[in-house]
């Protein structure tokens, strides 16, 4: 019934239970009623048959058929009985009535009769008369048979059972009315009600439920009213909530979309901005790089001349100076390159320890100034020969050895290589540098503010010891895109370990290197150092080139040692500690140690010729400086253990890679391409030594032209140049038929940005070279790609081309007042046409030229003037362009000396 309503339900909750009451009371009525008639039936034939037998005693007996036919026929008068038949005791029938019908009945029922004899005494038979004893059982004279029909019965019968189905059909239709009457009564309201709820579902919160039931049905709906009513009204309130919010909205969306666009203004300026960034960025790169690459240029082609120490000194202090700032700005082109996703890692083999190495070079001469001790130690289990970024690499190298050197006063700054506890698949391995210092130490706060850009740890201590906050930044950066992690360990006090880890994949196969092979026969060296991680370092070193070591802190264990003769030695070595060069002390330990015939190889704290030389003349036999390179030392004990020929020098180089010598280069072409007068000329008295002819172009119309009239072997082409930059002349010499289409061409180019070598080699370019080129990774590059044989004996050129640097600057000075006329005449074309940016153009170049020949005053007119023609203020630019004429008359017209 669970798919009924409730109407159904009530209904048949009445009707089910009425029907089977009636039903059974009906059956129950008929039933009874049958029974009785049937009963009453065999009752009246049975006393029928016995009035007849008793009747018919006297005639069966005296076998009077008369008298039982008279008896028979009057039986007949009774209603019902259809025949009446007397039989005697042998059931010969005495006398048969039967009534005349006109059909046979359908059914008839038969009953019998005995008919006995009377106990009446009769004295004509004697005592026991004719009927045998008196006192037994009276003796059977015949029998009855009565025959009753059962029509009228079976007329009662259906009487019967019609008044109980009638009875039955009353009691039913009572319980449907009343059945109806209760559903009306209850199914009703309950009916109203889901027609409410379902109206009120459907949205409908005007609906209410007719409240005509008491009880609990009236309760329920007064409650749905109420509920009803609520709801309405909260619909209602949220209906007017919705037309506020939805007029919020269209409020918010409005301002979200005036938003919108401010947005996608901003944005277009912000990309303008970024464009902008990058260009400035890039023209800052050129506009720094080539003045630096003429000024290192020079300056060590000027180092190279005779000078009294006052002028040497002064001249490297320039060349460190100019170094410091090409390292801001390659701080602040890394930084852009990282804000901008342009920062690109590349992945070529390198050697691990000649990186390491490398940058112990560079930072020892400042560790050796400040009195400290440069200790490298690479553990014996670490590969040597990786897969990565070896440039980036030796980035964060420098930057974190320079930390550690800046802020130490005293003590020692330690680089330890060593295996790394992370899990690396196969064919990797990660690798763990770190770097600890001695020096002040760093407090939780201040190390938080490390690895941010332009933020350092103590802003005042920056001050003094110099810095842009970028160098951990950067690293930082740099680290963890080689898939590293990087932090730092410190304590106030107590000095800092900076530390990173890296995950290189290793080669596959090592490669075959030109370093002379390793000590075979067994050689012990005694060591004496008094720093620890020092004499562990040189422990290290040495047992890798098969020697065996035996340590000794102090300087007179190791005299006790030799003394006595416990261990033979074949090879001293001493590592004099930090600090001024004793030399009356140390010539006298160097005699006392020269008595026992063994070599003597001494460790210095130094890379000055000067001082290993001197160490040299008090008694050693070779000297190295701090920390020495592997193939450096193994080449001194090599040397000293007469195991190779002697060397000519008294001292081996600190680089692992001696400088190159010039090639020879006699009757060769060149044509450099720069539109930078000076670089013009640095290059050419940079490669004129090697015996080379070099043509010259200020642009690359004039570059093009000349490529394309003459063969040359040789092309430096720079790539901003007016007109053609260097990309399209390249593209149009190899695209042409001249005679240099297969000519190698070397970039030259400040710009440093990712993906610029890629494009410059679909250019046709071979090499790219970054400004400042220095003169013997120029010499390189020459040998490479004209695959020149070096020369012996090329002393002499190199010093007559020292003897043309001489006059170099003054030279520079008489070139520019000879094309100030030329400079004068675009000038005041470009100021006629109006042409600014052919005006900055020229101020730019007026600008560089001036400020390497030292004249401030046209320096200082000629940069005011290209600001005014970037900007585009009219009236600024006429200012500055008299004022920048006056300052070019006054110049040709006078000494550039007074001028300058």
């Amino acid at each position: 019934m669970k798919g009924f309503g409730i109407r159904a339900r009530i209904l048949a909750v009445v009707m089910i239970p009425a029907t089977i009451i009636a039903s059974v009371l009906g059956i129950y009525f008929s039933h009874t009623r049958l029974v009785d008639l049937d009963r009453s039936l065999k009752e009246r034939g049975k006393a029928l048959a016995g009035q007849v037998a008793s009747a018919a005693e006297y005639g069966v007996f005296a076998s009077n058929r008369e008298l039982l036919d008279r008896l028979t026929a009057a039986e007949l008068n009774t209603p019902d009985v259809v025949a009446v038949t007397i039989r005697d005791a042998d059931g010969q029938v005495l006398s048969r009535v039967q009534r005349p019908v006109a059909e046979p009945a359908a059914e008839e029922a038969f009953f019998t009769a005995t008919i006995r004899g009377s106990q009446i005494e009769i004295d004509d038979f004697g005592p026991e008369g004719p009927f045998g004893d008196p006192a037994g059982e009276a003796p059977v004279l015949g029998s009855v048979e009565l025959v009753l029909s059962t029509a009228d019965i079976r007329k009662r019968e259906r009487e019967i059972i019609t008044t109980g189905v009638a009875m039955t059909l009353v009691v039913m239709v009572f319980g449907i009315l009343l059945a109806l009457r209760l559903s009306r009564n209850l199914a009703q309201p309950i009916v109203d009600l889901t027609r409410t709820v379902e109206a009120l579902g459907r949205g409908n919160l005007r609906a209410r439920a007719r409240v005509r039931s008491a009880g609990e049905l009236g309760t329920l709906e007064r409650g749905i009213n109420a509920m009803a009513s609520r709801l309405e009204k909260a619909q209602n309130e949220l209906e007017a909530q919705i037309e506020q919010a939805t007029a919020e909205l269209r409020e918010t969306l409005e301002a979200v979309e005036i938003k919108n666009v401010e947005l996608d203004l901003a944005r277009k300026r912000a990309q303008r901005v970024s464009r902008e960034k990058s260009e400035f960025l890039a023209n800052m790169s050129h506009e720094i790089r080539t003045p630096m690459n003429g000024l290192l240029g020079f300056v060590d082609l000027l180092l190279r001349t005779p000078l009294s120490e006052e002028q040497r000194d002064y001249a490297t202090t320039i060349r460190k100076s100019a170094t410091n700032l090409l390292m801001i700005v390659n701080d602040i082109l890394d930084l852009s390159k990282i804000e901008s996703g342009k920062l690109t890692i590349e992945k070529a083999p390198f050697d691990l320890r000649e990186a390491l190495e490398d940058a112990m070079d560079l930072m020892a001469p400042v560790a050796h100034q400040k009195g400290l001790e440069l200790v490298l130690l690479i553990y014996s289990d670490v590969p040597l020969h990786l897969q990565g970024d070896v440039n980036r690499f030796r980035q964060v190298l420098l930057n974190l050895i320079g930390n550690g050197i800046k802020f130490t006063t005293e003590g020692s700054v330690v680089v330890r290589v060593m295996l790394d506890d992370a899990e690396c698949p196969e064919g990797q391995v990660a690798i763990r540098i770190s770097i600890t210092d001695t020096g002040i130490g760093l407090t939780r706060e201040q190390q938080e503010k490390l690895f941010v850009a332009f933020s350092q740890a103590d802003p005042t201590l920056s001050r003094q010891l110099g810095g842009t906050g970028l160098g951990l930044f950067i690293s930082k950066n740099l680290v963890e895109r080689m898939g590293g992690r990087i932090g730092i360990e410190s304590e106030p006090g107590e000095g800092s370990t900076f530390w990173f880890t890296l995950t290189c994949q290793t080669q596959e196969t090592t490669p075959t290197t030109d370093t002379q092979p390793a000590v075979r026969q067994r050689r012990q060296v005694f060591i004496q150092e008094p720093h620890e991680l020092a004499r562990l370092a040189l422990h290290h070193l040495l047992e890798s080139c098969g020697l065996e070591t035996k340590e000794f802190e102090t300087m007179e264990a190791l005299e006790r040692a030799l003394a006595a003769g416990d261990a033979a030695a074949d090879l001293i070595l001493l590592g004099l500690p930090p600090g001024e060069l004793e030399e009356e002390r140390l010539g006298a330990l160097l005699e006392r140690l020269k008595t026992t015939g063994l070599p003597v190889l001494v460790l210095i704290n130094s890379v000055e010729h000067e001082r290993l030389n001197r160490v040299m003349a008090l008694g050693a036999d070779a000297c190295l400086s701090k920390p020495p390179r592997r193939e450096a030392l193994l080449n001194a004990v090599q040397r000293l253990l007469k195991l190779v020929e002697p060397h000519q020098q008294r001292f081996v180089e600190r680089r692992k890679r001696p400088r190159p010598q010039m090639p020879n280069l006699s009757g060769a072409r060149v044509l450099v391409a720069d539109d930078n007068q000076i670089n013009r000329k640095l290059i050419s008295l940079q490669i004129r030594s090697l015996g080379v002819r070099v043509d010259s172009a200020p642009d690359g119309t004039e570059a093009l032209a000349l490529a394309q009239n003459r063969h040359y072997d040789l092309i430096l082409m720079d790539i901003h140049m007016p007109g053609m930059n260097g990309e399209e002349v390249t593209r149009a010499i190899r695209d042409g038929n001249g005679p240099n289409r297969d000519t190698p061409v070397i970039a030259l180019t400040a710009n440093v940005f990712a993906g610029d070598t890629e494009k410059f080699q679909q250019s046709g370019i071979n090499e790219c070279l970054v400004k400042p080129v220095s003169e013997y990774h120029l010499w390189e590059v020459i040998k490479r790609w004209t695959q020149a044989l070096p020369e012996e004996g090329t002393g002499a050129n190199a010093a007559a081309a020292e003897t043309r640097h001489a006059a170099v600057i003054e030279d520079m000075r008489d070139l520019l007042k000879k094309e100030l006329p030329a400079h004068r005449r675009v000038l005041e074309q470009a100021w006629q046409e109006a042409n600014w940016p052919r005006l900055q153009q020229e101020a730019h170049k007026l600008n560089g030229s001036a400020a390497y020949c030292r004249l401030d005053a046209l320096r200082k007119a000629a940069a005011t003037l290209e600001t005014a023609a970037r900007e585009g203020r009219r009236d600024a630019i006429e200012l500055a362009y008299e004022h920048c004429l006056e300052v070019m008359d006054l110049l040709a017209a006078e000494s550039p000396k007074d001028v300058g």
